[in-house]
């Protein structure tokens, strides 16, 4: 337990944005973590935490965080339907998907429910932006098209379709447009 402390401590430093789309690591982590926060506290702080609102989520640096948090409800018997609904809200965590605790995430959905419970076909369309300034949404595949709105970095946009060097994307709140295929990664 202690060394999960400290490496949440770490992401904290290292991450001092907010990690969650209803608050930050520095309200939430603490809370849920502090040994005399009780079975219903933590159920509370998974229930209450996701907004409809992602535009702080960033999934490269929040899966991880979010998905330590996860591994201890399904290990502690916290009620099921709270963490499913948890791991919906935030896409089954799915860029922690390679790290090696996300085992239990996959056992706890079940492998044959998977791919139906997370969406992978969604998933799997989804790039992120991934350069330190962000990337310009635009409202058409070229740098001379009209520019709608800077997104960015780790924000993740639903992929429509390609064109060219381009994706047209869904950038849910950011709106849909355009973004050059160099400033974005497959989530």
């Amino acid at each position: 337990m202690k060394s999960i402390l400290v490496v949440l401590a770490t992401l904290v430093v290292m991450f001092p944005g907010p990690l969650f789309a209803c608050g930050s690591a520095a309200m939430m982590l603490p809370s849920y973590w502090n040994p005399t926060t009780t079975r219903e506290q933590q159920i509370e702080l998974l229930t209450k935490l996701g907004c409809t609102s992602h535009v702080n989520y960033r999934p490269l640096e929040d899966d991880k965080v979010i998905a330590a948090v996860l591994v201890d409800a399904i290990e502690n018997d916290l009620p099921r339907k709270v963490i499913e609904d948890f791991l919906q809200r935030y896409h089954c965590v799915y860029a922690a998907r390679h790290e090696s605790s996300y085992d239990t995430i996959r056992s706890f959905i079940g492998e044959d429910q998977y791919e139906d419970f997370c969406n992978t076909e969604y998933l799997e369309r989804l790039v992120l932006v991934r350069t330190p300034s962000g990337a310009v949404l635009r409202d058409g595949p070229s740098v001379g098209d009209k520019r709608i709105i800077a997104i960015p970095n780790g924000v993740y946009l639903e992929q429509l379709e390609a064109d060219g060097e381009w994706y047209r994307v869904d950038g849910r709140l950011y709106g849909s447009g355009y973004v050059h295929k160099s400033l974005v990664d497959k989530y």
